[in-house]
């Protein structure tokens, strides 16, 4: 008879290697980088208008969770974050990101927000100045700002609403349009310079051109009598 068939001997698979558990030492630390930026730049905010970005995206870190405060008392959970500021002044924003392993790193970045009405000085107001003539125009006051809407006075010499009352408001990040009470307007731009450090300085204007009434077509430019 012939001699049985021999059975296969089966080898047991060995287990899969465990892969060694991951500890807080073989990451480097969590890294906090804010960035912040009004249309694209490094420059000041407007009051209650810019719309401002916040963004975190340079921090570094395993399994980041991030926190960015505005400065204003408000705040938000995300990497980046648009926001438009409600205070004025240098502002510090402040980004807290964590890993995964609960380590921390914070970063600290200030800027800048503008606004047009005047503080505490009721003297402050703006000198609005003809280029092509270099003389001194009128005088434009703020009294008031709620939100974007914008209330006032222009006027001649040292008389604020010679000229009339003006109401108006901001639209976009920096476009200003006002209005006298005999309905001519005032409309053009807040013009900021591309710095930090000084808020409403010598360096800031608002330009603008009249429509309507005695003075249409003329183009003035404000500057802020003193710093506000």
């Amino acid at each position: 008879m012939p001699s049985p068939a021999p059975i296969p001997v089966q080898t047991p698979t060995p287990p899969a290697p465990v892969p060694p558990v991951q500890t807080a030492d073989d990451f480097p630390p969590p890294y906090a980088r804010l960035v912040i930026t009004v249309e694209g730049r490094h420059m000041p905010a407007v009051l209650n208008a810019s719309t401002t970005v916040f963004d975190a995206s340079e921090s570094t870190g395993e399994g980041l969770s991030y926190r960015i405060e505005f400065g204003d008392g408000r705040d938000i959970f995300e990497r980046k974050a648009e926001h438009v500021p409600s205070l004025f002044g240098t502002l510090v924003a402040r980004l807290t990101v964590t890993d995964r392993f609960g380590r921390v790193s914070v970063d600290q970045a200030p800027y800048e927000v503008f606004r047009l009405v005047p503080g505490r000085q009721v003297s402050e107001y703006w000198v609005g100045f003809d280029p092509q003539r270099l003389t001194c125009g009128c005088l434009l006051f703020f009294y008031s700002q709620n939100g974007r809407t914008l209330t006032g006075a222009l006027g001649t010499g040292w008389y604020p609403q010679s000229v009339g009352l003006v109401a108006g408001f901001i639209a976009g990040d920096r476009e200003l349009h006002l209005q006298l009470r005999d309905g001519s307007t005032l409309d053009g731009e807040i013009a900021l310079s591309d710095y930090m450090g000084a808020v409403n300085n010598y360096r800031d204007s608002l330009r603008l051109t009249v429509h309507g009434g005695p003075w249409d077509g003329k183009f003035l430019e404000f500057f802020a009598s003193s710093p506000y």
